[in-house]
């Protein structure tokens, strides 16, 4: 099957590396892939059965490493819910990066519903998070135990804000980021004072 030249395959796979790519997911030339390319770290290409998890750049390499390790934990657990890993590609004839193999699960986002929901579905929803939840901290979290929390800029910026600066700086800080006015600063300030109290 000859592609499209705006087909979004060639967003990720270069078209010589075209043929490898579809050899190693097991394609057939007619079988068609599509694209979300909606996640911050890595772009995915959706077959029937897998996605294709690909770093958005070298900087989300590690983070990619860490989901693959996240979700072997994952796996004695059983959860039909989460994704199993099926390969990691590390082969410079489909990408220069590692390329991820999982499942693919059926569904649709939350985010595209949420609008639509009731607040009693909502709150069933949130339920069934809470239950997953529950079963998903029985994993061994095995190397991950040890590795530190991502250092998200965000976070970062939390912690200066919850206790790494003082009050006043802290303020100055969100205000320059958030861009507050006067009465915005003295709210905030309030709240943060609180929040800071907290555990």
């Amino acid at each position: 099957m000859r592609l499209e030249r705006s087909d979004p395959v060639f967003a990720v796979v270069a078209p010589p590396r075209l043929p490898r790519f579809r050899e190693l997911a097991g394609l057939t030339d007619d079988e068609v892939v599509t694209a979300d390319f909606s996640g911050w770290s890595k772009r995915v290409m959706l077959s029937d059965d897998h996605a294709f998890l690909f770093p958005r750049d070298h900087t989300q390499v590690e983070y990619l490493q860490r989901e693959v390790e996240a979700l072997r934990a994952m796996a004695p657990v059983g959860l039909a819910e989460v994704p199993a890993v099926h390969a990691v590609w590390e082969d410079p004839g489909v990408s220069p990066r590692p390329v991820v193999v999982v499942t693919r699960l059926p569904g649709r986002l939350l985010s595209d519903r949420i609008e639509a929901l009731s607040a009693e579905e909502v709150s069933d929803v949130l339920e069934q998070i809470a239950r997953l939840a529950a079963r998903w901290h029985q994993a061994d979290p095995g190397p991950l135990a040890d590795r530190p929390p991502r250092a998200h800029p965000l976070q970062v910026l939390v912690d200066d804000l919850l206790g790494g600066l003082p009050l006043d700086e802290a303020v100055e800080r969100a205000a320059g980021a958030l861009d507050l006015d006067a009465d915005e600063c003295r709210t905030f300030s309030d709240v943060l004072q609180q929040a800071r109290t907290l555990a």
